[in-house]
């Protein structure tokens, strides 16, 4: 297997994971009543747009 593969294949599972994890974390925050003040399109760029990617250690 190439190290590109691993690579690629491990960045992409973390930002998957992080997506997933923020948006459990903003579907808990609403329930507990957090309540964005921005629009739906700016809130999800905030959320979504800067999620820093784990690039993994050799």
């Amino acid at each position: 297997m190439s190290r590109s593969a691993v690579l690629i294949g491990r960045t992409t599972s973390d930002v998957v994971y992080n997506h997933l994890s923020i948006v459990m974390m903003s579907l808990t925050g609403l329930v507990v009543g957090w309540n964005p003040v921005s629009s739906v399109t700016q809130a999800s760029r905030e959320l979504f747009g800067n999620i820093p990617v784990g690039l993994p250690s050799r």
